[in-house]
């Protein structure tokens, strides 16, 4: 061995050298053909790679903050396109061809991938800190104690809370051969931006591209499998991130709830919310309002907000000792007891968003009373672990365990509007429960 390194320790450096002896000799022999060649090469690389360097600055630091973006219809007409250095890269009609085309192929690739979901909803606020991401968790758990499949999808890249409020922070994404898998808590998937980080703490400091990106990736690429509700948490506010999810979701969104609080400033704060989803034709199913409170009432109070803006005010929710448990818990306060105040009114906030979806398909809502509803199922036992004590002693866990697989099963097999159906009628039973 060691004579084989001191003969490579020899021959390298002399090859080396008789291949140097030989460009030097060439470049002697031929300097002026040398020379030329590389003139003219050397020219066009530079060229090359001013012009990339100028774009790259154009694109970074011309570009107008009201700029309406490549993928809209006022790209390079509108009045904050006057003078951009990219408007004629705008207005160039196979540059627009190509990016539609790439836009429709997203398009038909997540329509595919959630082809299995029934409804899709959105929640939105107009300002952070309102409790957004809390009646996102708390609506999926709730639908999720009813024996609904759900997905909750949390696209607040820089700030993801969803693994916090379902104590899931320590669960790791696996790629499988369908995709990613989310999360799973018994019949709710879930998946977040912060199962991908190395350390949850991590900030995660990305511009618009990869963000929309990763959006894409979760519709996409997800296995979501068979999903009665999909429920998207996005960040305050309207983002990249807004427009991104309407773009690629277009007209396959069900609606969307905004959640406020009581305060002034989020008052006032949803109300640009709520002409953001008017310009963006995304359906305004109701206002949800968090945190509330019968005392210290603003002389302007969210149902008055609700009227002016012709929206439905979809309901309150107390922020209760029970509410406040079962987020420390990573569970729904239905979980904790399912007869507290917070539960039954996010569970009537569950009855008020089947009413209006059913509405919406059918028109038919406002006419029919929850009893009239037919059905071929009894009443669903919604009695979770915690109230054992209640059950009769000869109703056995295993028993129990069977119904709650049976009563999934049916769930699986109803149609679109049946499950609707079934949300008010099993919603009525335990809103009215003494």
């Amino acid at each position: 061995m060691s004579s084989r390194n001191k003969n490579n320790s020899v021959i390298i450096p002399f090859l080396i050298g008789t291949l140097a002896s030989f460009a030097v000799n060439y470049y002697l022999n031929n300097r002026k053909t040398v020379d030329e060649f590389i003139k003219q090469h050397a020219d066009k690389i530079l060229k090359k790679f001013i012009k990339n360097y100028k774009r790259k600055q154009s694109e970074d630091d011309s570009i107008p903050n009201d700029c309406p973006g490549i993928d809209s219809e006022n790209a390079g007409k509108s009045r904050a396109c006057d003078g951009c250095p990219n408007r004629k890269i705008c207005n160039d009609p196979e540059l627009k061809k190509q990016k539609e085309n790439e836009k429709n192929q997203i398009f038909n690739e997540i329509q595919e991938n959630l082809k299995n979901v029934k409804y899709k909803i959105l929640i939105l606020s107009g300002k952070g800190g309102v409790g957004k991401s809390t009646i996102a968790s708390q609506l999926a758990f709730a639908l999720s104690h009813l024996n609904y499949d759900v997905g909750l999808l949390d696209i607040d890249i820089c700030g993801p809370s969803i693994p916090v409020l379902t104590k899931t922070i320590d669960s790791d994404v696996n790629y499988g051969i369908n995709g990613w898998i989310p999360i799973y808590k018994n019949n709710l998937s879930i998946m977040s931006v912060g199962y991908l980080l190395p350390n949850f703490d991590d900030p995660v400091i990305w511009r618009g591209p990869k963000k929309n990106g990763l959006i894409k990736q979760f519709l996409c690429d997800v296995y979501w499998k068979n999903l009665d509700f999909l429920i998207i948490d996005t960040p305050p506010g309207t983002s990249d991130e807004h427009l991104t999810i309407c773009s690629y979701l277009k007209d396959n969104l069900d609606g969307c709830l905004i959640v406020t609080t009581p305060h002034i400033l989020s008052i006032y704060d949803v109300k640009k919310e709520i002409e953001f989803c008017k310009k963006t034709n995304i359906p305004i199913l109701g206002v949800i309002e968090n945190m509330f409170q019968s005392i210290f009432v603003s002389n302007y109070t969210v149902q008055n907000m609700c009227s002016d803006m012709n929206v439905d005010y979809a309901g309150h929710v107390t922020f209760d000792q029970n509410l406040i448990d079962a987020c420390h818990q990573g569970i729904g306060c239905c979980d904790i007891d399912k007869n507290s105040t917070s539960s039954k009114e996010i569970f009537s906030i569950c009855k008020f968003l089947a009413q209006k979806i059913y509405a919406k398909y059918s028109h038919q809502i406002d006419h029919i009373e929850p009893q009239q509803l037919t059905t071929d199922q009894t009443p669903i036992d919604n009695t979770d672990q915690n109230d054992n004590n209640n059950l009769p002693q000869e109703k056995s866990e295993n028993n129990q365990l069977d119904e709650t697989q049976n009563i999934m099963t049916e769930n699986k097999d109803l149609s679109k509007t049946q499950v609707l159906e079934k949300i008010i009628r099993d919603v009525v039973s335990i809103v009215d429960e003494k």
